[in-house]
Order: C-alpha cells, then structure tokens, then sequence
C-alpha cells in the first residue's frame, strides 16, 4: 500500500511540476524575520487537526487519502516554512491548517518544531538550539 501510495503522489506532483499547472496545489507559506532552528522536508499523512478533530480516516485505503508536505529552511537572516498539498483545496489538509492558524503568535514556531519531530524523519536542527533546552523539552521532543 504504501508503494502504491508513493507512486500515486510522485504521478501528480510530476504532472504538475512537468506541466506547469499549479491551480490544484495549495500551500501556506510563511517566512520568519530571524532564522529557524530546524529545517527539512517531508509529508504526513493527516489524521488529526491541533485540536485533536478527526480530519479523516487513515485506515481507509483510497488513494484520496490527502497528505501535507512541509519544507523549512533558513539563510543568515530569515526563516521559511512552506506547507503545500494537492488535491481538495478544502480537504483535511486546509483543515489541519486552519487549526494551526488558531495557535498563538509565540506559539507558532515551536508548533512547527512539535510538527517536524512528531512526523517528519528529515529533520535536523542547531546543536546550540538543542543545548538550550531543558532536560524536560528534550524527553518530550525524543518521545515524539
């Protein structure tokens, strides 16, 4: 299934990549006035919003199911976070995202963060920034 899955979502990024028609990729992108602590890439499948609503059911095994890709990435000065999907522009993805729009302002980035360790493999991060937390911050980050 999982094979399945890949070859599903590389056919329609490619189609669109190749073809040059981004009307049904979506995104959020946002950009930092100083620079992130993390940065990578990757996608996740959607199951729950930030506030723990079921978005959709991931034991289905359409391949509808929608997934969000999420890239950061940082220079000297500034920060970007890009979350990107295709498909239902309305869809589990918008969703979860509205949820993340409810996150306060100073909560934001760590969120971001929680998000990258919880779900994406691809992560890597400053070793100053990881010498700064507690000891507390830092189980839960290796728990997730």
């Amino acid at each position: 299934m999982g094979i399945k899955d890949g070859e599903f979502w590389k056919k329609s990024y490619n189609s669109i990549y190749l073809g040059n028609d981004y009307d049904n990729y979506h995104y959020l992108a946002i950009e930092t006035d100083y620079p992130l602590p993390v940065c990578g890439c990757g996608s996740f499948h959607l199951d729950y919003d930030l506030d723990g609503k079921l978005l959709q059911d991931l034991m289905l095994t359409s391949e509808k199911i929608q997934h969000l890709t999420v890239n950061a990435t940082s220079n000297s000065t500034r920060g970007l976070i890009v979350f990107g999907w295709i498909g239902d522009e309305n869809g589990p993805a918008r969703k979860f995202l509205e949820s993340f729009e409810k996150v306060p302002e100073n909560k934001k980035i760590s969120t971001i963060i929680k998000i990258f360790f919880e779900y994406i493999e691809n992560t890597f991060f400053e070793e100053t920034w990881w010498e700064l937390l507690t000891e507390s911050q830092k189980k839960i980050l290796n728990i997730l």
